[in-house]
């Protein structure tokens, strides 16, 4: 009975170990390729392109900074009306 309970305490250890490994991998992967400015770019490009769709208007964003750990900031936004005209300027968004 005693080796049942050392096998279960030793898969389950495993299991934990190799989650929480796998976990900090994941994370510090991500954390690595968002701090990278061409990564950064794409983000940038995919969020105008998404927009641009959404408002039906050209949508375009200066810059896109990412933190990974608990930041996002996006510089130069501007959204003009469906004629081409100017509707909002925004210099700076957080969150």
């Amino acid at each position: 009975m005693k080796k049942i309970a050392i096998l279960i305490y030793k898969i389950v250890r495993s299991i934990v170990v190799t989650s929480l490994l796998a976990f900090l991998t994941i994370y510090t992967t991500l954390y690595i390729l968002l701090s990278i400015p061409a990564i950064q770019n794409k983000v940038r490009e995919f969020g105008e392109e998404e927009l641009s769709k959404l408002f039906n208007t050209n949508v375009k964003i200066g810059e896109v900074e990412i933190n990974p750990l608990n930041e996002v900031t996006i510089y130069d936004v501007e959204v003009p009306d469906q004629t081409g005209k100017e509707m909002i300027r925004i210099r700076k968004i957080g969150a």
